[in-house]
């Protein structure tokens, strides 16, 4: 499966994406699908910063000011997913986002094992 950037469009800048609603579409989409998680839940963090990165790019400042979530925070799970080929040269695989835009829930779950540290995933090509 090919690298893609949120559907083949660019990421969007952090700011705009703040003022489109897009941290709110993601936490609302995260609390229907996993209801028994809490917005402050480690897991839940970690969902949103993933399926963030597909919107503004895998970059740590970025993701900083899109999410409000502390550096050393974000720079632990981008480590993470750069170890595993999940995000390589400022691309996003995506796995977990098909080509109708609509998120496939396990697969966004096994994104966010990899980049809790939880496991360990080497992509092949």
């Amino acid at each position: 499966m090919e690298l893609i950037e949120r559907a083949g469009t660019p990421p969007i800048d952090p700011i705009v994406a703040l003022q489109s609603g897009y941290l709110e579409v993601i936490k609302r989409a995260l609390l229907q699908f996993y209801p028994y998680l809490h917005h402050q839940n480690t897991a839940f963090k970690v969902a949103v910063v993933v399926m963030g990165a597909a919107i503004v790019g895998p970059s740590t400042e970025k993701l900083v000011a899109f999410t409000g979530y502390s550096r050393s925070f974000i720079a632990r799970i981008s480590r993470n997913m750069r170890l595993c080929g999940f995000w390589v040269n400022g691309r996003v695989f995506c796995d977990w986002w098909d080509e109708d835009k609509n998120w496939r829930p396990a697969r966004l779950w096994l994104h966010v094992l990899v980049a809790e540290g939880v496991c360990i995933l080497k992509r092949h090509s």
